[in-house]
Order: structure tokens, then sequence, then C-alpha cells
């Protein structure tokens, strides 16, 4: 989204705020159902994440929409809405979410859950802009394996008490809270260590080629495999591509949640990096696609899952592994299909 635009929809959300200045004008009904949803989908540890993604990046689109339509009537529209661009990707998405969450705490101030999520809306853009967070609430991860930290906090510009106040954990609870997270991920991990180690192979996993809702390009989604990653499969012409090659030219990197005109520029040889929305959200992946003889899709990945956010990235050591799916078919939509091999592989052997 760029910034002009942003701010088009920060005016529209702060002229049509005066409407909504009684704190009993009626909701929306459906940016609440919305609300919900949002909500919901994060409490059922079952859920897909690819899923949310998907549906977070919807219901934000219905935001912008109703802020544009001049749709959100109440102080309780303005916080819903600021929860679901809590959610986004990008700091302009936070920062968006920030000046919803203003409008609602202007017209309401006496709301406490509204000044929380401010709170909150205030730390992630903080974190996003490489600055320390003020109220500690927010965490970092460098890949599944790896330990929670609490982010950098700037320990002078908000007191416990005024944490408290607001339902947010102290520094000390926040941080007593990342230890019993490490803890518990110690223990997951622990089994693992003490099985014999396989040289060459690892997990086999289950790979399903979907539709995306939003796009209705194809998703290839490798789930516990491979850390987390997404390639997005075009419908028009990318499974030609690659079965009318015989490699790559080289490897090529990519991310997360990218549009089909980005994979098709890579395999075109038009580009060769591609940067992620948000790298907390991402793991950077180095790829060789190609069709072996029997018409298999194959990838040679090298990828990284510590990626560290901010403005630059830290270069960390690559993993290297080859993935063997079913063959490729004109039309991939809906199968679901076993991982046919996936090994642990060298520098020298990708492409090969």
């Amino acid at each position: 989204m760029r910034k002009k635009q942003l701010l088009q929809y920060i005016l529209i959300a702060v002229t049509f705020a005066g409407l909504a200045s009684s704190s009993c004008a009626a909701s929306n009904e459906s940016l609440r159902a919305m609300y919900e949803a949002d909500q919901s989908e994060r409490k059922s540890v079952q859920n897909d994440f690819s899923h949310i993604i998907n549906n977070d990046r919807d219901r934000r689109a219905a935001v912008l929409l109703m802020l544009q339509t001049a749709k959100l009537n109440s102080a309780e529209d303005y916080f819903h809405a600021a929860m679901i661009y809590q959610h986004g990707t990008t700091l302009e998405d936070i920062r968006l979410a920030y000046s919803l969450i203003n409008i609602a705490v202007t017209l309401q101030a006496d709301q406490v859950r509204y000044q929380r999520l401010r709170a909150l809306a205030w730390d992630r853009m903080m974190m996003m802009l490489n600055k320390p967070q003020w109220y500690g609430s927010q965490t970092i991860q460098h890949g599944s394996l790896q330990p929670w930290k609490l982010y950098e906090v700037d320990e002078t510009a908000v007191t416990d008490q005024e944490r408290k106040a607001l339902g947010i954990p102290t520094l000390a609870e926040a941080r007593a809270d990342v230890a019993r997270r490490n803890a518990d991920l110690e223990k997951e991990r622990k089994p693992e260590t003490e099985k014999p180690k396989e040289k060459t192979t690892i997990k086999p996993a289950v790979v399903s080629f979907q539709r995306d809702p939003g796009t209705g390009h194809q998703l290839l989604a490798i789930d516990r495999c491979l850390a987390m990653f997404w390639i997005r499969l075009s419908d028009r012409g990318l499974t030609e591509k690659l079965m009318a090659q015989q490699r790559t030219a080289q490897p090529r990197m990519m991310v997360l949640r990218k549009e089909e005109r980005d994979v098709l520029a890579l395999l075109d040889g038009k580009t060769k990096l591609i940067y992620p929305e948000m790298s907390g959200e991402a793991c950077f992946f180095d790829y060789v696609a190609y069709a072996d003889e029997n018409r298999h899709l194959v990838l040679d990945l090298m990828l990284d899952d510590k990626v560290v956010p901010g403005p630059t990235y830290e270069v960390k050591p690559y993993k290297y592994f080859r993935i063997r799916l079913g063959q490729l078919d004109a039309d991939l939509q809906g199968r679901q299909v076993k991982l046919l091999t996936a090994e642990k592989i060298k520098h020298e052997d990708l492409g090969q």
C-alpha cells in the first residue's frame, strides 16, 4: 500500500469519526462478525496458519472498503477495525491500526480494552521501526526451534503501574512468561534429541495443492517439513514452464506470500530477490525448481528460517534440502499427495 493512499484512508477515518461521536451509536454488525472471526481463528490451535493469513488479508480489504464508504459508526467499530489491522503484516498496516484505535479512544476514553490495544499497536509499530517498544508486549522468535525473546524495551518510557492499569503484564511477568515458553519448547525438543539422528532424511509431510480464495492462485503448502514456507503456483503457465525446462539457470530467492507475477518473474530470470512483507513472518529460501525424468516436481532448497526482523537481515548458515513431489499435471487444484522424498543435500548438489 502506498503511503499517500494510506494517508487518504486515515483522513477518511478521521473525517467520519465525528459521525460516531456518540458512544451509543449503532455498531456495524458485519465488522463485528469479522472481528469475532479474527479472534476465534486465533484461539484454535488446529487452524491452518496459512488460512488465517489469507483471511486476515481479506478482512483488511473489507475494512478499507468500509472506511471508504463511511461504514464505521461507533467507537467499537474503530476498535474492531484497529484489531483487524493490528494483525497486518506491514508497517503501514500497523500505522493504520494505531490511527484507528486512537479514534476509538478519543470517542470512548473509559474503555480500557481500547487503551490496551493502542499500547499493543504502539509496541508493534516501534518494533517494525527497529526501535525499542514501551510496554513490553512484543516477543520474537528467530525460527520455530529457536528460543523466544522479549523484544527490546525502553524501560524509562512506561511504568509497571501503567502497564497494570491497561491489563498488560509487568516486565518481570513478561520475562517470566518468555522463560516458561522456552521451558515448554525445550520439553518438546528433548525427546527429539534423545532419538537416533537420521543422517540423510527428514520427516515426510503431506503436500497440499489448494486455490487461494483471495487471488485464485494455486498454492503449494509444505507443512512441518522445512519450517514454514509457501510457493505460489500460477493457474496460467507455471506448471508448463517447469515441465518445459531442464533446470532453472540458478537458485532464486523467494519468501512467504508473494504474487503470481513475482513467481513468474523469478522463473523467467527477470528478478532474483524478493523481500518479505514482514521478516518476522517469513523465512528466506533459495530454490532450484525442475521436473525430473518422471515428471515429478523437484525443489532443491537453501533454507534460512532464522530471519532477524529489522531494516537489514542477518545472514545465517543455510540448510540444504531436496524435495521430490508427485507428478506435475496441468491443473493441481485440490490435489493432496504424499511427499515422495525429502533429504538433506550439500550445497554443491543443488540442481544436480
